[in-house]
Order: C-alpha cells, then sequence, then structure tokens
C-alpha cells in the first residue's frame, strides 16, 4: 500500500477491523472511490475472512471481485486503486 499506512502492520483487535472514508473507521482512507464503510475483516476460528460491505465499487481479492472470501496469507486486498497485502 502507499501512502501514510505503507509498509504499516494493522493488528485484528477483537473479532473486526474495518476499512473504509470514515474517520471511524480503524483503517481510514481518505479516498472518494472508497465508500465510507468499505469492507470488513472479521475471524472465523483460525480463519480471516475479508467482506465487501456492498460499497459502490467493490473489493477485489487476488483481482477477483469479491462479497466474501477466506483471506490467506499474502493475498492482495484491492478497494479500487488502493491495495493491501494480508499477513
Amino acid at each position: 500500500m502507499a501512502g501514510p499506512l505503507e509498509g504499516k502492520t494493522i493488528p485484528l483487535e477483537g473479532q473486526e477491523i474495518s476499512i473504509g472514508r470514515d474517520r471511524s473507521n480503524p483503517v481510514w482512507i481518505n479516498d472518494v472511490s472508497v465508500s465510507r464503510r468499505h469492507s470488513l475483516i472479521t475471524m472465523a476460528g483460525d480463519q480471516l475472512l475479508l467482506k465487501d460491505m456492498g460499497s459502490h465499487n467493490g473489493t477485489r481479492v487476488k483481482g477477483t471481485p469479491i462479497t466474501s472470501e477466506p483471506l490467506q496469507h499474502g493475498d492482495m486486498i484491492a478497494m479500487v486503486t488502493r491495495r493491501f497485502s494480508s499477513c
């Protein structure tokens, strides 16, 4: 990810972490192409799940649009032009 969060690891605290344009998200992205509450990462047992929260521009994992997707180590997550890597 480029920008102020580049290279930063964001721990999953509790059972979920939201990503979006609203400043209340633990992962805040200041980009009008990103929805206020764009995506949600949750723990399901020992598996991380990424869910699109009905965003206008969608969420992709490894280039494929998703509604809900289990994450593997190193998966590339994209929200419009913003990209992240799961670890």
